[in-house]
């Protein structure tokens, strides 16, 4: 900003400086000879310009000629004219005189005196046109700086005269101060407005909206069968921090009065908007799996997001819409029974909710977790999902369970372990009204005394949608042919590949519940009673906010240095992903180049017209 402020003043600094000294040169020209007399000018456009009210003073070469006598009479009628200019009413024309004859008859007298000198027959050119008329200018100008005694000398004193002139013209003078002002005034508001942007980013309400200019865009994936044992233990820690961040953020910067907190103005909008529903219908083929009856599950639903909302900068994107429906599982003799482990005297359970392979069973556990001593929540290895490949899938789901076409199935064992809790919770995940009584306490303690673990299903549905939103299909399916799947679509998808409850929990298992931050040592503040209702939906934040972090992953390819990593773009999309992904970039303001430069543009404009006036 401050260099082209300068070259904009230097450039119109310089251009002022030229156009004076141009007019100076010609106004003093005769200044050039020192033995000038009194008398007329070799060229009378010259004696216009260099004294409008004495137009018949010559130059000294114009009496070094031998006098004739048609030069003598020329000279006469020369001095008459003038002589009748000066009698004239303070030098205006008469009323009935035409301005553009007395130009037409000095510049026919000078081609007579031109021709007087030649010894040629004069030619009548009254009716010379303007550029003839620039013409002889140019030619008087080269003449008089050709026979200079000193160039440089005559440039200096014009120069020198400058600030003279300056001061001179008042008004002049005071357009040009102004508007120079103006300009650098509004260079200083520019800069001093930027600077206090990036030291109190928070002062300057600015969009700050940036595009990511990383050239190493696209998708990366883990590749199990070729990566090895210790790059898979990696990708694991890698992959809970990425979890464990994005749960992190949903506290901090999804819900209401989140707005200003630190951390929450990265990304392009802040959350992803949804709505939640208590009291629907089961989402499962059988009702009577749902733990509280046919309308006792708890819904999620983002509507149709448009990609922009997680960064994806495209005027007419495709949309997306997430949903998710979750409902505790009914736990009767049907889906948990018991046996006996023959390894001690412990109660050990099985959970019929689908078949894993090798077993007809889905999870085991033997003993009471209340008994290990160890205070917090637990969840199971039991914590399944239902791909959208179930083929490939490592647990099968009876049929009341099996998602419907383009959904996936989550299912989870929650155990409670050494836990006290200072009031009763009937949750029916997180149950405690068992009491207990210290001596040395006054108050009542609640525990859970059910050894089995809790059973807790969901189903997510992801859809991909045209940008009008009236076509959509499943992740799994192509889209229409008709649809057109340009690089910004591949961002969204792949975007939405690690979207679901599953990937909001697989890693961190009982430390993503919100439970646990309940507990200090093993005492638990009170739990809400539909603590259950809060897990789902903090589990279904987190999947969203999963949605904006690997937007942000796959635009800048974080993974590509990852070990065991590689490739997985799609051929048409392939190095097309870059610079396709927007967030606002905290301490810095965006600078609208056509408008600043314009307004420099307009100012100097106006600079430049103002010393013509």
């Amino acid at each position: 900003a401050l260099v082209a402020v300068c070259i904009t003043l230097v450039t119109v600094s310089v251009f002022t400086i030229c156009r004076r000294t141009f007019l100076c040169l010609v106004s003093h020209g005769d200044k050039l000879f020192p033995g000038t007399a009194n008398g007329a000018p070799d060229n009378e456009e010259t004696a216009l310009l260099s004294d409008p009210a004495n137009p018949h003073r010559t130059s000294s070469r114009l009496h070094d000629r031998p006098a004739t006598a048609e030069s003598n009479t020329l000279a006469a009628e020369v001095s008459d004219q003038a002589q009748s200019s000066r009698n004239s009413d303070d030098g205006s024309l008469r009323r009935d005189e035409d301005p553009s004859q007395k130009m037409r008859v000095t510049l026919f007298q000078n081609d007579r005196l031109r021709e007087g000198r030649s010894n040629h027959a004069p030619t009548a050119s009254g009716m010379l046109s303007g550029y003839h008329l620039r013409q002889k200018r140019v030619s008087a100008l080269t003449e008089i700086v050709t026979e200079a005694a000193s160039t440089r000398h005559l440039i200096w004193n014009c120069l020198k005269q400058f600030p003279t002139e300056f001061r001179r013209k008042p008004r002049r003078r005071s357009a040009i101060l102004t508007v120079s002002g103006t300009m650098l005034l509004f260079c200083a508001l520019f800069v001093g407005w930027t600077i206090v942007g990036i030291v109190y980013p928070g002062f300057v309400v600015s969009d700050s909206v940036a595009l990511s200019s990383s050239d190493h865009c696209g998708i990366w994936h883990f590749d199990d069968d070729n990566a090895g044992e210790d790059a898979a233990y990696l990708d694991d820690i890698q992959s809970r921090r990425e979890e464990a961040r994005a749960s992190q953020y949903v506290q901090e910067c999804y819900g209401p009065g989140t707005e200003e907190t630190q951390g929450c103005n990265f990304f392009y909008n802040q959350s992803i908007g949804y709505t939640m529903k208590s009291e629907q219908r089961c989402p499962f083929g059988i009702s009577e799996l749902c733990h509280g009856g046919l309308f006792s599950a708890v819904s999620f639903d983002t509507g149709l997001i448009d990609t922009g909302v997680i960064g994806v900068n495209a005027p007419a994107a495709h949309k997306f819409r997430r949903r998710t429906t979750c409902s505790p599982l009914n736990m009767t003799e049907d889906y948990i029974k018991s046996y006996d482990s023959g390894e001690s005297n412990e109660t050990a359970y099985r959970y019929f909710y689908g078949a894993k392979k090798g077993t007809d069973h889905t999870l085991e556990t033997s003993g009471d977790p209340f008994q290990w001593r160890v205070p917090g929540y637990t969840v199971k290895i039991g914590t399944y999902f239902s791909s959208q490949y179930p083929k490939e899938d490592y647990w099968k789901p009876i049929a009341g369970l099996k998602p419907s076409k383009g959904s996936t199935m989550t299912i989870m064992f929650i155990s409670s372990l050494h836990n006290y809790h200072t009031k009763p919770s009937y949750d029916p995940i997180f149950s405690a009204h068992k009491s207990q009584h210290f001596p040395d306490y006054r108050e009542t303690f609640y525990y859970n005394s059910q050894p089995r673990a809790r059973v807790l299903a969901c189903e997510d549905t992801t859809e991909l949608c045209s940008a009008e939103g009236k076509i959509c299909w499943s992740m799994t399916e192509d889209g229409p042919a008709d649809i057109p799947t340009p690089p910004t679509y591949w961002l969204m998808k792949w975007s939405l590949e690690q979207s679901s409850t599953y990937d909001s929990i697989m890693f961190r298992l009982g430390s993503a519940l919100l439970a646990g931050q309940h507990i200090s040592q093993s005492i638990s503040s009170p739990l809400s009673d539909r603590q259950w209702e809060l897990e789902v939906e903090h589990l279904f934040a987190t999947s969203l906010a999963r949605i904006q972090y690997d937007a942000w992953k796959i635009a800048t390819g974080q993974d590509r240095e990852r070990p065991g990593y590689m490739e997985r773009t799609p051929d048409d999309a392939r190095g097309k992903l870059c610079r396709l992904w927007k967030f606002k970039a905290f301490g810095y303001t965006n600078v609208y180049s056509w408008r600043f430069f314009g307004g420099l543009v307009v100012l100097g404009f106006i600079f430049v017209v103002s010393l013509f006036f």
